[in-house]
């Protein structure tokens, strides 16, 4: 599966065979039955987060693994050279686009809430950015929360 080392760092080496002997015996040959059903295991969101594949930048301190990026984008190039592309994009938005944000954003109350699970991969991150005719053009959506007396609003 593998036709070049992704790097010549030790330790990505090392995680580079450990993802591709993972997808090989436990992505590959069902990948195709989740694709059809839109779906990936719960189990094996939780043997990537098990095996440090899931968000590896997000801080020890928080919960996470507190690799590098480097980690991450290696975990999205061999699944995606694997063919595994729905998985990559899955795993891209939960580690590199949901837990930054919790990361960057949320209270310490939230991170200690979300992001151990998320790096385990017991809890899986998505995002949700559309309404009728925008599709995910961030800029035209039209709805708006805000803040009133002890809660919030939504308008749109």
């Amino acid at each position: 599966m593998l036709t070049r080392p992704e790097s010549d760092d030790p330790t990505l080496r090392m995680m580079e065979e450990s993802l591709a002997a993972f997808i090989s015996r436990r992505v590959l040959p069902e990948y195709a039955a989740w694709e059809a059903a839109r779906m990936v295991p719960p189990a094996i969101w939780r043997e990537m987060g098990a095996s440090g594949f899931l968000c590896a930048d997000v801080p020890e301190e928080m919960g996470g693994p507190g690799a590098e990026f480097g980690h991450s984008a290696l975990v999205l190039s061999v699944l995606s050279r694997a063919g595994a592309t729905g998985l990559a994009a899955g795993a891209s938005v939960h580690s590199d686009i949901v837990a930054p944000y919790l990361v960057n954003h949320a209270t310490p109350e939230q991170q200690a809430r979300w992001l151990p699970g998320m790096a385990a991969g017991e809890i899986v991150g998505a995002i949700a950015m559309t309404e009728p005719g925008t599709g995910s053009d961030l800029a035209a959506i039209r709805t708006r929360a805000r803040k009133s007396g002890t809660g919030w609003v939504l308008d749109g």
